[in-house]
This record gives structure tokens, sequence and C-alpha cells, in this order.
């Protein structure tokens, strides 16, 4: 049993359902509690030690919410460490155990999977957590296989206790079930080839694309009547879909620490960024806000005005989020430098996009477009926006507020009445800076305005 959280009611169904299969998948839609539901369920394995593979920007949640709940020993490192340095420490971890491997936690990212020379020693005493499973599936050729998802699948097969982790399982056209051949191979519920699968259940017609030389095949729907006999059998016994509903628990204000910019510091003490130079309080927060979110803007003694790309912390973060969701997703800003790395990232996973601010005069007509992503300025989108609630449940606070009154009002815009799902809120919080102090305001329901914010001490 985890310490100090106790599952809600659906969770523990679901697990309830589950527990006389020894793998099981939770596709279950983003801030449903995947992380503590698999957790819990470890718990209950036959199992002493934990293998969690996950995105590289969760790495750190993962390790939080693991020592928080359980009494594992984790095995941590630096994220900025080389994949040989990461290999290294967990090698070092081990042998301080003298090979008597028990109660231990190894938490790694998809993208070093393959560099890994310990995995000899996962066996039937491990459960392996696999988060965002989706991103398996990409199986490639026979003679170009995705070794990260050849590597995944062979790991598969030194334990039967797996968990997989989505609320995505499936992404592609005509119900994408072709995606789901590598997450139940993994599980151990299917026992044939990725060719064999295609040929069994899969519709395929040769297609010529631009540039090709030749035609490839490409899946134009499935054998629904095998699918339904087959598949879905196999699906019901091992996984379970779930999408938090309004009402099933109290809307949840979700902190997400992000590690802090290098320069942060260095600014604070020489009130100085290379050109910028910050000559009063409020030129100064906007800086130190602004270069959290990754580009610093100011002006120098002049008055010329300057802004500087500085980190990437923020935008990886959200990048791998918008990536992991097919929800409508609201992102709330308060710079324009902030508005555009935000654009930037959606531009680069082909998210489709809205824009609320202050050039925006009628915006009920821009709900009625078609979009993934609501990009929101605090001060417009806080007032006359009323029909959110039917689209969106999810909202990042990518910088945190300028005041207390806007970011009440922001909260308004999804948890209000006409909402059907539970309204999540992800504050993207840089440890150590002003973001910290703003975060501890809010969680305190303490009033405050930008006056206030400039005279804080960070």
């Amino acid at each position: 049993m985890l310490k100090g959280v106790e599952l809600r009611d659906y969770q523990k169904q679901i697990l309830k359902e589950l527990g006389n299969v020894p793998s099981i998948g939770l596709f279950m839609k983003t801030g449903s509690g995947k992380t503590i539901t698999s957790l819990e369920r470890f718990t209950k394995n036959p199992t002493s030690n934990l293998l969690v593979i996950c995105p590289q920007k969760i790495v750190t949640q993962w390790f939080d919410e693991i020592e928080k709940h359980t009494d594992l020993m984790v095995c941590k490192y630096n994220m900025s460490w080389s994949s040989t340095k990461k290999n290294q420490q967990i090698n070092d971890f081990f042998i301080k155990q003298d090979k008597d491997i028990h109660n231990s936690c190894v938490v790694i990212n998809f993208d070093i999977v393959t560099k890994m020379d310990w995995f000899d020693l996962v066996d039937k005493n491990w459960t392996i957590i696999i988060d965002e499973s989706h991103k398996i599936k990409n199986m490639g050729t026979t003679r170009s296989p995705v070794k990260i998802t050849q590597k995944v699948l062979e790991l598969g097969e030194l334990t039967p206790y797996k968990i997989i982790l989505t609320a995505t399982p499936t992404e592609k056209e005509y119900g994408g079930y072709i995606d789901l051949y590598s997450q139940l191979t993994f599980l151990g519920y299917l026992d044939m080839s990725y060719t064999l699968f295609q040929n069994r259940y899969c519709r395929m017609e040769k297609m010529q694309y631009p540039g090709m030389p030749f035609p490839i095949n490409k899946i134009t729907g499935y054998r629904m009547n095998l699918i339904d006999d087959e598949i879905k059998p196999i699906i019901k016994l091992c996984c379970r879909y779930y999408a938090p509903k309004y009402g099933d628990y109290e809307p949840q204000l979700l902190k997400i620490t992000i590690p802090r910019a290098k320069n942060y510091a260095k600014m604070l003490e020489d009130r100085t960024y290379q050109d910028i130079t910050f000559d009063n309080v409020s030129a100064f927060r906007i800086g130190k806000k602004t270069l959290i979110s990754g580009c610093v803007t100011g002006t120098d003694e002049y008055g010329n005005k300057y802004k500087y790309g500085d980190n990437t912390n923020k935008a990886d973060w959200l990048e791998e989020f918008l990536s992991n969701t097919d929800d409508i997703v609201s992102v709330l800003y308060n710079y324009n430098v902030e508005k555009d790395i935000i654009i930037r990232v959606c531009e680069k996973l082909g998210k489709k996009y809205i824009v609320i601010n202050g050039d925006i005069k009628d915006k009920p007509a821009e709900l009625k477009k078609e979009f993934d992503v609501l990009i929101g300025q605090y001060e417009a989108f806080g007032e006359s926006l009323d029909g959110l609630q039917y689209k969106c449940h999810l909202m990042v606070f990518y910088s945190m507020p300028d005041s207390s009154r806007a970011y009440r009002q922001s909260l308004g815009r999804i948890d209000r009445i006409g909402q059907t799902e539970m309204p999540i809120y992800y504050h993207l919080v840089m440890e150590r800076t002003i973001d910290e102090k703003i975060y501890e305001m809010v969680q305190n329901k303490v009033e405050f305005s930008e006056k206030d914010l400039n005279e804080l001490s960070i």
C-alpha cells in the first residue's frame, strides 16, 4: 500500500478488475492518476524491484512520486549527465547492494534504454512500468527496426509483471489498432510477428507518395470481425480506459517543478543580462519572469529593446505534455516573448492553435474555430470568455500570473456550469525563483499584484 495517499474509487475499481492478470494497461486520460495507480499496483505484485521507462522530461517527477509514496531505494542522477555517466551511476547503485538487489528502483528515459548494460539484472522479481507507452508503437521494418521498441520488447520477456500507461494508446486512422501491437506484445498477451499482425488484422493498399521511388503499403482499414473476436477480448482482459468526469473529485491544482535556469542566480546578482540593464523594480521583475520562461526581454540604459533566448526548460516540458494528449489544452502566458515560445512548440508538433489576447475583439468567434491549443494572455483570457468549458478541461500556467485576480479569473474559465470533465491545472514552477514565491502565495490564497511582486525578495 502506498504512503500518504488514498486511491480514488475508480482507481480502486480498475485495480480490482485487473487483479487476476500479471500485466496491465492503464489507458487513463491526463490527470486521472495513472502514476499513483501504477505504483499501487506495483505494491500488490510479488516483486520487490521497480524499473520505470518514461520520457526524459518526467523522470524527476517519477523520482518525487516514488520517494514520497514508497519505501523503495531510488537510484537518482543528474538529468544533464551523459548516458555513459548515468549507466555508471546505476551500476554503482547495484554494486553497493552486493548483488542482493531488493527494494530498489531505477527510472530511465526512452532515449537511453538501448545504452544501458545492466538489464541482465532484471528478472521476475521486477515490475516494469512503461509511461507514455504509445512511444513504443513504432516497430520500423525488418531491415530497420526501431531499436528502442525492440529493446523494450526484449525487456518485457524478462518478467511477467508489467504495466503500461498512456492517455492515447492509439492515434492512427480507422481506430489505430496497429498501435496496440507493440504494447500488447510487451505485456505478453500477443505472440505473433508484426507482419503476421498486419496481414491478419489490417486492410492494406499500395500507395504512391511524391518523392518515393516505389509504392508503399498503407493501412486503409481493419478486419473488424477479427478485431472484435480476437483483439478486443485481450484489451478487455488486461487494460482499462478511463476519463475523469466532473464530480469524481475536486479540480486538481498540480505543481510541475522545472529545473532552475543556469543564468538566473547571476542575473539576480548583476541586475543585468548581456545588453539589458534592469534599472527599476518593474523591469527587473519582468526580466526574471521572462528568463524563467526561456527568453529574457528588457532594454539597455539608452532604452533600446533586446531579447535573448536563454533556456528551453519550460518549453521542453510543454512539448512533451502536448505530444502526449489529444485533449484540447489552454496555455496561459504574461508576455509576448512567452507567447512566441508557445506558438513555436505548437507549430513544431503540428498542433492547431488560437490566441486570445488584447488584439482579439470577438472572443466567442475565436472559440468556434477548430483548435488543439488555446494560447491565452492572462488579462484577455480571464474576462468575457464563456464557452471554453465545453471544449477544454486542461490548463497549463506556462508562467505564473502577475496578480491573484488574474489567477482566479483564469481558473473559472474551465471550472463552471457546462463542464463535464474534471478541470486540471498544471503550474510550471521553476525551482528557487520568483515562480516559487508566486506559487506559494497562490497556494495560501494570498492577495497580490504587480506592485507586491516588485517588492518580493527572491
